[in-house]
């Protein structure tokens, strides 16, 4: 089952290109690093590797206690962080700076997967949430590199198809060296696929502890809101999903309410301004809220910068 899983992605290999030169028309940052995907890397570690996968900025944000406690338990050691998307990239620079390596994860070819275990040579490898990669996870186990799970999840609509290439799936999940979800739904779905040594730890984005500059930040953006104004916050929303909030709040009858819409890709950003533009709601951007708010000093200050007449906020910034 994995040559003919490998057959298929050879025969997809064009379409690989394809999708790439599709997602630079909104985002550029697609045809950067365009090696690395493949298993050629620029740069290397001196010192011995802890590696994690996160796929984008969730996942990346997720890591951020596991990161840390790593740093400390391990201060020999050079923590690598592979991502798929160039904002979850952009997103482990915002948190970690220099401190981390970053590279994009090759895709799930046999010599791009090789060419990166070959080059890093990482002691530990941490898959965030779902990344079930057949070649990926069989070429751990022959390399002999631990390969976890972590914070995983499993829908059942995932299960099912999953199911549909059980015996690729349950080779792929027994060779896995643990499995760590956040549920007991999560952990059963995951068992019944043929995954062994399950836990249940719970969801690592609780763990994270915001920083003071991170509540200080919340509580002036709560003044420059209005700090008696009612908010909706609409988090990570994606494509069609704006529209159908901006038609609900025609129809919710609370005095001065504001919508705060955060798209969950920024290259929707000006999309989404669009729309409200379109359909005459008054708004503003959040970066033009940050400019409002800043004194002849440079500094912040505390008054109300969103007039009680603007009805949506749209989240234009990452982080």
């Amino acid at each position: 089952m994995i040559y003919f899983y490998t057959f298929m992605l050879w025969l997809l290999l064009p379409y690989v290109f394809l999708r790439l030169i599709w997602r630079a028309r909104k985002q550029p940052e697609y045809l950067q690093h365009i090696g690395e995907r493949f298993g050629f890397y620029p740069i290397r570690s001196n010192k011995p590797v802890i590696w994690l996968h996160a796929v984008s900025v969730g996942e990346t944000r997720a890591t951020q206690s596991l990161v840390y406690r790593l740093r400390s338990s391990y201060p020999h050691h050079q923590i690598l962080l592979t991502h798929t998307t160039p904002t979850g990239r952009a997103s482990s620079e915002q948190l970690y700076g220099d401190s981390v390596l970053r590279v994009y994860l090759p895709y799930d070819y046999p010599f791009a997967v090789n060419n990166f275990l070959l080059h890093f040579h990482p002691q530990l490898g941490i898959l965030m949430e779902t990344e079930i990669w057949f070649n990926l996870i069989h070429a751990c186990h022959q390399q002999r590199v631990p390969l976890l799970l972590l914070n995983a999840r499993m829908s059942e609509k995932s299960r099912r198809g999953y199911a549909r290439f059980a015996r690729l799936t349950r080779n792929a999940l027994g060779e896995l060296t643990s499995i760590a979800a956040q549920t007991t739904d999560d952990a059963a779905r995951l068992t019944s696929l043929g995954a062994k040594n399950v836990s249940v730890i719970g969801n690592l984005k609780f763990d994270i502890d915001p920083p003071s500059s991170m509540l200080e930040l919340g509580r002036h953006m709560r003044e420059q809101f209005g700090t008696t104004r009612k908010i909706l916050l609409a988090a990570s929303t994606r494509e069609g999903e704006e529209a159908l909030l901006v038609d609900a709040l025609q129809n919710i009858r609370i005095p001065g309410l504001l919508l705060v819409i955060v798209p969950r890709h920024p290259q929707r950003f000006n999309f989404v301004a669009d729309l409200l533009e379109q359909r005459g709601i008054p708004f503003l951007r959040r970066s033009n809220i940050v400019q409002a708010g800043k004194s002849g000093d440079g500094n912040a200050d505390c008054q109300q910068a969103v007039p009680s007449e603007v009805q949506v906020v749209l989240g234009d910034s990452m982080g």
